[in-house]
């Protein structure tokens, strides 16, 4: 049994349709196509390097928020946190810049790593297999958990907003925001 997409009119939601289908282990052989390995690859280089940029600027404003307080506060023993050299600070911008590229290939030999993997059958969860995988396919199992993720039916929000409409009613059109979310959490999860 083969998969079969059909031709959306969409071009966004055909490439997002082609990328989910090669990320799921069970179907990445039925779409072979070069072009959606490379839209994959940056996807996942796009994904990566802006947390990897997130967590070097964390660092570094960690740092400082920790020199700060050193200065501040006498009293209390300072975190041992490394230094940045001055060779560090002044080459900062640089070696942001060099993130893609050393990203990049990475996320080239996860490619080709999960590319080499058999397929599972389709009786296997696809997410629970990159659970599995997420220390040898780290930067992929990011990128798969956030295509993998999506719920292939619209029913169980339509089932929240008919339980909203209930919860809500005309005779309730003064409850806060707070104590609606609290109904309508216990009505779908305690009954």
């Amino acid at each position: 049994m083969s998969v079969h997409l059909f031709k959306l009119k969409d071009a966004d939601v055909q490439a997002f349709l082609e990328e989910a289908t090669v990320l799921d282990p069970r179907f990445k052989t039925k779409l072979d196509k070069e072009e959606i390995w490379d839209r994959v690859r940056e996807a996942a280089v796009a994904a990566n390097s802006e947390a990897a940029a997130n967590e070097l600027s964390e660092q570094g404003e960690t740092q400082r928020q920790g020199d700060e307080e050193g200065e501040e506060d006498d009293d209390t023993p300072a975190v041992k946190q490394s230094k940045r050299t001055a060779l560090e600070e002044l080459f900062e911008e640089e070696d942001r810049e060099l993130i893609p590229e050393s990203m990049a290939q990475r996320v080239h030999q996860e490619v080709q790593l999960y590319r080499s993997l058999p397929s599972i059958p389709s009786t296997n969860h696809a997410t629970l297999w990159w659970w599995h995988k997420r220390d040898t396919l780290s930067l992929l199992s990011g990128l798969a958990e956030s295509y993998l993720c999506v719920q292939a039916s619209s029913s169980p929000s339509e089932r929240v907003f008919s339980t909203a409409g209930d919860t809500i009613s005309p005779e309730r059109s003064r409850i806060l925001p707070e104590k609606a979310d609290m109904l309508i959490f216990l009505h779908k999860n305690c009954l």
